[in-house]
């Protein structure tokens, strides 16, 4: 270009260093490469971010926290400031300015546009955005930049330099506001160090330094964990993903749009992961030509001895400007590859969480018909386990696009060193992918195995748990024990073989560099008769091992991402199950009930699995007015508990409709009781309010239980109610029901774990006329029929059909309830009477059950809080994991990973070799062996990992495996009482699973990048400068 005309008005161009001033660049490439696209593609990110959120038409969630007025509006002060003195400079531009107007204007848009949407994100409550903080940096980036060339230039009292200089203290001063800006929490509460975090500390993690100092200080509890964000909230992942499925419109799920939803409900964190990945695949794929431009420069000043001076030096300002590249490009790369593994973990906790609260709604939604194929078992392993590997697909994705986009560049770059001969690694990397996919296909295989091995383990091991009594009783432990060893001793041989393929995995990704790199070499020099040289070899050779990365990584992701895509195809099938239809339409009447040619089935084709073709409950008439007090009586199978199912809508509806009015509350027969306090099991999440609390535990005949227990109803409940009688835990359901006040109360046999006087006393104060549900709907279904005498009337079931209707007198005496309970005139009162004294007093003698009264003093918690390890792993621990893992291949492992790092460190120190004795021997001589160490290294790595993790790793989780079993069968009964049996299968499952492959995994890797360091130390110890002497000398 030439000085007087054109975009860049300087005569050097946009070469990026300029000639005329040393360590500097060059006008053009300050001004269009620094200053005009950066900053244009941050106004257009600004612009694009307030135009889409806007373009949504709906109002973002309220934020927790708000920046301060003070702090925003100094930033909003040195913002205009920096404005002012960008307006003066571009008024002045064609006296001051050496480049073209367009370059001024682009700066002066950008602060602008900043301007206008800091004050956006401060109108909606928010800090200011990302985008906004990255252009104000980059503004003082590029001032700094200016300066330095206009003083190299000499131009430094100009008004055009006292513009920039007060650009860029007006722009750091924002940064500074910005980074200290104050916050406050909307709720009251103080704000979080990650609430308060600017954009510097928040991408240097610099907001978690306070937490781990306090780790330090103490053992960090839940009251320690910072408020979830708001984004990061199961709530607002659900919402995304909700949204995104229904803008697509299919009425059928299938697992491309659930996973075209996912990304779409996550869209701005998936281009960021990728995005950022793939940008730091593309600076480490710079390294190697910067080495071979740090190669050149070193080069040029070699003697060369035919000519016998120095030729061509080059600055030493290019060296250095270099190595700071070098230095620069991988501090990039490594911030790229942290915050882009940053986000995808995100990606990942998003995604499941996301998956886990869809599954979980759904499940709520099933049909009878659906319920009965996808059983809890089912469900449950969709919530953990599916849910997880999708959220690990969206980890994984970033990782696996990189790695894709880093070889196809890699190899571009090899063309340009070696050429033609590039064809021999394209083709190489073609074979290599059906091998990673047979390895892929293998891994998976052994893993399923091992999976349902596992899961075989796991259900025998609960049921185990759940009968210790009995096991106990009968002294069949040796029994389950001997039959829990084998199934694990067949999971742990699935897993073995598992391993194996993982090992060739990493052979796969480690050994075809080399080869690949040695046969194009080969070829390159030995057909095209290109020479060679140390340039060549080394930057080839660097990008090669660059290379090494992303083909360990796709090798051992892809298993992981074919797990992911078949557990969206399961989540996607479960998705498509049939839902249960809501027939319920309200009643005009508050709390009345109406059914008017009413059918219902648990199944409603005859096709479906299990399905007799025959309705459950037919010719459904019933109107039951509000404040009524009915009662359903019939023999076992009638249908009572299907009306109350149908009344609930649980229920296939095949014809009629169905009326209810106002809010609905059920007891089922079959108490439900979580672990917590009494007080929590009756309150269920509701405000407590000690009044009417007080009379729901009086008329549920809970007082004279509460006075004997020391912590009264904070006395906590054991897992499915242990410490409680069935009468106590009937009553605490009971309890919690008539607490609610609802408008209408379906009771499913009630009062059957309860003694005559304590059901009495009940049906008296809560079910009668003078009971607290007098004013309420009520509809009890009952084999005590005695109770039914204050009813307002009767419904007598049989085969799924209302018999007969009317007040119990007149049932009585038509005998219409003794043929329907017994087909018998005869046996009425006296037997449904001796129904409630085959109950002793409240289940008093309840086999499964412990005396609340036995809770006293310091048994008023029953379930003790899990103690964890605090601070160092105790050598007692280490080596127990040693002493399972076995000395003798522990010692042999360790002699593997010395024999393999000693390869290792022996081809560094033959390149020291090589750098000191460059003419000795030919080049052919010296790379022949440096590539023969390097292929040992290749080969060994692996196989002495093999051994820790096929063998020793195996044997340690079948002796933790067998001494947990030994332990926990030994235990008395009373351990399992007050055991949470979730505790003890966390032992047998996620626990032993990490002690499987986590731990092996983990401690594999410490080995050996503690190994490599000591590698990398000793050869740098020994010259630490090595490109520059091998670069000196002939060749």
């Amino acid at each position: 270009m030439s000085s007087d005309g054109g975009l860049c008005r300087d005569s050097e161009g946009l070469r990026p260093f300029s000639l005329v001033r040393p360590s500097d660049f060059t006008f053009c490439f300050e001004d269009v490469v620094v200053t005009l696209v950066p900053l244009a593609a941050f106004a257009f990110w600004m612009i694009s971010s307030q135009v889409l959120r806007f373009a949504r038409r709906r109002q973002p969630h309220e934020s927790v926290v708000r920046p301060s007025r003070l702090g925003t509006v100094l930033m909003t002060i040195c913002a205009l400031a920096s404005v002012v003195f960008s307006a003066v400079r571009l008024a002045n531009w064609n006296v001051d300015a050496r480049g073209s107007v367009a370059f001024g204007v682009v700066t002066f848009v950008a602060q602008i546009v900043a301007l206008v949407a800091q004050l956006a994100d401060h109108r909606l409550g928010q800090k200011p955005s990302v985008s906004v903080v990255c252009c104000w940096t980059w503004v003082a980036i590029t001032s700094i930049v200016k300066l330095r060339t206009l003083s190299l230039s000499s131009d430094t009292s100009s008004q055009y330099f006292n513009m920039t200089l007060g650009t860029l203290v007006s722009s750091v001063l924002w940064l500074f506001a910005e980074e200290t800006l104050s916050v406050r929490s909307t709720d009251g509460g103080d704000a979080t160090p990650l609430d308060k975090a600017g954009l510097l500390n928040y991408l240097t993690f610099g907001f978690i330094w306070s937490k781990l100092r306090d780790s330090h200080k103490y053992k960090l509890t839940i009251e320690d964990v910072w408020r979830i964000p708001l984004e990061e909230s199961t709530d607002r992942s659900y919402e995304r993903l909700s949204d995104a499925l229904s803008s697509s419109g299919a009425a059928k799920m299938s697992h491309i749009r659930l996973c075209a939803a996912l990304i779409k409900s996550q869209l701005a964190m998936t281009i960021g992961a990728v995005g950022l990945k793939v940008l730091a695949s593309m600076f480490m794929l710079l390294q190697p030509l910067l080495l071979d431009a740090l190669i050149n420069y070193v080069s040029s000043y070699r003697f060369d001895g035919s000519e016998g001076s120095v030729r061509s030096p080059q600055a030493h300002a290019t060296g250095y400007l270099i190595a700071i590249g070098m230095l620069l490009v991988g501090l990039v790369a490594a911030i790229m590859n942290v915050w882009g593994s940053q986000l995808a973990w995100l990606l990942y906790y998003r995604w499941k969480i996301a998956t886990a609260s869809l599954v979980f709604r759904k499940s709520l939604r099933l049909s009878p018909s659906a319920r009965v194929e996808n059983t809890t078992g089912n469900v449950s392993n969709l919530l953990s386990n599916d849910a997880m590997e999708v959220g690990f697909m969206g980890a994984n994705m970033p990782d696996v696009i990189a790695a894709i986009v880093q070889v196809v560049f890699g190899v571009g770059l090899i063309w340009a060193q070696l050429g033609v001969s590039t064809v021999s690694v394209v083709v190489f990397i073609l074979l290599l992918g059906p091998a990673q996919t047979w390895n892929a296909n293998f891994i998976e295989k052994w893993s399923d195995k091992q999976f349902e091995v596992m899961d075989t383990r796991l259900g025998l091991t609960t049921e185990i748990i759940n009968g210790m009594k009995m096991i106990k009783m009968y002294a069949w432990e040796s029994f389950f024990v001997q039959k829990l060893k084998d199934l694990r001793k067949t999971e742990l041989g699935h897993l073995g073989i598992r391993r194996v393929g993982e090992i060739f995995g990493v052979l796969l990704g480690n050994l075809p560099p080399v080869i690949m790199f040695l046969t194009a070499l080969g070829i390159s020099t030995a057909i095209e008769k290109k020479p060679l040289d140390v340039n060549r070899i080394f930057v080839t050779l660097a990008l090669f091992n660059l290379m090494k990365a992303p083909l360990v990584e796709l090798s051992m992701s892809l298993p992981g991402v074919a797990v992911s895509w078949a557990c969206v195809k399961r989540v996607a099938t479960f998705m498509n199950e049939e839902e249960i239809e809501n027939y319920i339409e309200p009643n005009e009447e508050h709390g009345a009930i109406k059914i008017k040619s009413g059918e219902f089935t648990w199944a409603k084709s005859a096709t479906d699995k299990g399905d007799t073709g025959k309705a459950t409950l037919t010719e459904m008439e019933l109107d039951i007015k509000s404040r009524e007090f009915v009662g359903v009586v019939g023999a076992v199978g009638s249908g009572k508990s299907s009306l109350l199912s149908a009344i609930l809508g649980q229920m296939e509806k095949t014809s009629g409709l169905v009326f209810v009015g106002g809010s609905v509350l059920y007891v089922s027969q079959k108490p439900w009781i979580y672990q917590g306090t009494i007080r929590d099991n009756i309150l269920i999440g509701r405000p407590y309010d000690a009044n009417r609390y007080n009379l729901v535990i009086e008329a549920c005949a809970l007082s004279r239980d509460l006075e004997l227990l020391a912590a009264h109803d904070q006395t906590e409940i054991g897992e499915r109610g242990v410490n409680l009688s069935g009468g106590q835990r009937q009553r605490v359901s009971l309890a919690r029901a008539v607490y609610g006040d609802a408008d209408i109360y379906l009771l499913d046999d009630v009062l059957s774990a309860v003694d005559r006087h304590v059901g009495k006393h009940i049906f008296d104060r809560v079910l009668g006329p003078q009971g607290l549900l007098a004013t309420k709907t009520r509809v009890l279904s009952t084999h005590a029929v005695h109770v039914l005498k204050d009813a307002d009337r009767v419904l007598v079931l049989g085969e799924g059909k209302i018999v007969a209707s009317g007040p119990y007198d007149v049932l009585i005496a038509d005998s219409k309830i003794s043929e329907a309970l017994f087909n018998s005139p005869t046996a009425v009162v006296a037997a449904t009477e001796s129904t409630e004294g085959a109950v002793a007093e409240d289940e008093a003698a309840d086999p499964d059950s412990t005396s609340g009264g036995e809770i006293g003093g310091e048994k008023a918690k029953l379930i003790e809080e899990e103690e964890t390890e605090n601070g160092k792993v105790s050598w007692e621990v280490v080596m127990m994991y040693f002493r399972a893992c076995s000395f003798a291949l522990l010692a042999a492992f360790f002699l593997g990973l010395v024999v393999s790092e000693g390869v290792n460190l022996a081809s560094r120190y033959w390149l020291l070799y090589w750098n000191d004795n460059p003419s000795s021997h030919s080049l052919g001589f010296y790379f022949g062996i440096y590539l023969a160490w390097v292929i040992g290294y290749v080969v060994l790595y692996p196989w002495a990992g093999s051994l820790f993790l096929c063998f020793m790793g195996v044997r340690a989780g079948r002796v933790l495996h067998n001494d947990l079993l030994s332990r926990i069968m030994k235990m008395p009964w009373l351990f399992f009482s007050v055991t949470p049996v979730g505790r003890i299968m966390t032992r047998f499952s996620s626990n032993l699973a990490s002690v499987d492959v986590g731990l092996p995994d983990a401690f594999y890797d410490m080995i050996f990048a503690l190994a490599k360091c000591y590698c990398q130390h000793s050869s740098d110890n020994y010259k630490p400068s090595v490109i520059p002497h091998r670069c000196s000398g002939r060749r």
